[in-house]
């Protein structure tokens, strides 16, 4: 803190940074919204689309460097003004798309996989009323609900807005390039933090690494970069085992596995095993498949074994390693106090951090660390079971899906990324809140945006073939009636 606290004290180095920041990292980010959002169609309202999108990533993260975590209105800092600032502007730029195009996406709350998860945020955003913590549970409904507004608009604007099935495929995958984009930058910040605060930026390990890697500014904990590593390196295997470019994405996937191994993050390294697995299959890469099966278990039989147990065991006890560091305490602790407001919970991203607060007097954690019991704590059984049905929905629909993306080589390549990048969420998922909180949400919702728009894909080529089923029998029609002579 004694960095921050020299920069608020000396007005003319914040007054440079200020400046500096103005200088060159807003024409920086332009010049990169440029070239990272062209499209090959012509569709400027896109790039608005994307400053929203990117609006949202700042507003979902953590821009404070204490980690303090805050249960009230009244102990917001500056750090959360400034989140509040990136989400407001986030929706006001959904809602001038919105008004250019008369609400059309509207239609995309109340139906399809994103109507789910819509009242799913409907359901987080009432729960103030008994919340344990009003003012949290409103912000981050809120924030999930203006999420849910941008996918609905983001697969409105590919569907609807685009036209032929070429065309919007490309402007499908340029939401995927830019949000992938987006996880680039942020662990490009991640070494950057590395350079300028790194008492904050390596995090002290007993492990064989001496450190574990986070992110300072915005803050991401060593999970959430080997989490984004993860599933980074996963999309660029997808990439290269599809035929991208070897250039681009050969140095990307190196970058991503090594990040994530100087995370030393163990679920990461699990989702991106089985992300990869899948990605492999998907793509009938069966030859790599059996050749990295092969290096893999001649490396964990060969004398770097112990190394490499040495690495996941990350210098833990006995007892930590039992927990999965903890974390069994926080489930069982959830899971009973669950008992008492079973149907409601005890509001939406506000349960788990009362019961580490209240029961196991934690208070520098704000999750109980589970997608599924950070639910079940904070939205009651109601909210687990929308949850639940919109992940099984989203799971079936890519399942299907398969045959109407095998029709095109972008669709067919996106097609497998997101079964990689589901793996990857749904692994992490019983070790963290993916689905349901920050900036993760995000990389969820290209997948609800891609489920969206090949379902209306689907759905048009089942017209057009009816339609040509109709003519042909209405013309074999005519002619038996001597029309044609």
């Amino acid at each position: 803190m004694s960095n921050l606290f020299l920069f608020m004290s000396d007005p003319v180095t914040l007054a440079l940074l200020i400046l500096l920041f103005a200088t060159l990292f807003v024409p920086a980010i332009i010049l990169t919204l440029g070239k990272v959002a062209s499209l090959p169609v012509h569709t400027a309202p896109f790039r608005t689309l994307y400053f929203a999108w990117a609006a949202l990533l700042a507003g979902s993260s953590v821009w404070n460097l204490s980690r303090e975590v805050r249960h009230s209105i009244n102990q917001a800092g500056v750090d959360n003004y400034v989140r509040l600032l990136f989400l407001v502007v986030g929706l006001m730029t959904i809602l001038f798309l919105a008004t250019r195009y008369r609400f059309g996406f509207a239609s995309g709350l109340i139906r399809g996989v994103i109507g789910i998860y819509f009242v799913f945020a409907l359901w987080g955003g009432l729960s103030t009323f008994w919340s344990v913590y009003p003012g949290s549970t409103l912000y981050k409904s809120f924030e999930y609900l203006v999420m849910v507004l941008l996918f609905a608009l983001s697969a409105f604007m590919v569907s609807e807005v685009v036209r032929g099935p070429s065309n919007r495929m490309l402007a499908l995958k340029s939401i995927f390039d830019w949000n992938w984009f987006l996880v680039f930058a942020s662990l490009v910040m991640v070494y950057v933090g590395v350079a300028v605060w790194p008492s904050y930026a390596l995090m002290p390990s007993k492990g064989v690494l001496p450190f574990s890697l986070q992110g300072a500014l915005p803050a991401i904990a060593a999970n959430g970069v080997g989490q984004l590593s993860a599933i980074l390196g996963v999309v660029a295997l997808a990439r290269l085992i599809m035929g991208k470019s070897r250039l681009l994405y050969g140095p990307l996937f190196v970058f991503s596995v090594l990040t994530m191994l100087l995370a030393q993050s163990r679920s990461p390294i699990l989702a991106f095993a089985l992300g990869a697995l899948v990605v492999m299959i998907a793509g009938r890469k069966f030859v790599l498949l059996i050749v990295s099966a092969v290096l893999g278990a001649g490396v964990l039989l060969s004398a770097y074994a112990g190394t490499i147990y040495a690495y996941m065991d990350r210098g833990q006890s006995t007892g930590e390693l039992d927990t999965l560091t903890g974390r069994t305490v926080f489930w069982k602790a959830s899971l009973e106090a669950a008992r008492h407001r079973w149907l409601t919970g005890y509001g939406a991203n506000a349960g788990g951090r009362y019961i580490l607060d209240n029961n196991l007097s934690i208070s520098d954690i704000s999750t109980v660390h589970s997608t599924y019991v950070e639910t079940l704590i904070d939205t009651g059984v109601i909210g687990s079971a929308i949850l639940l049905v919109g992940l099984g929905v989203v799971w079936v629909s890519i399942v299907k899906l398969r045959r109407t993306a095998a029709m095109s080589p972008i669709s067919k390549a996106l097609w497998v990324e997101c079964l990689g990048v589901m793996m990857v969420l749904s692994v992490r998922s019983i070790f963290s809140v993916v689905f349901v909180w920050s900036s993760t949400v995000l990389i969820f919702g290209v997948v609800l945006v891609f489920v969206t728009v090949m379902g209306r894909e689907a759905g048009r080529r089942r017209t057009d073939a009816s339609n040509h089923a109709a003519q042909l029998l209405s013309a074999q029609r005519r002619r038996r009636s001597g029309v044609y002579r």
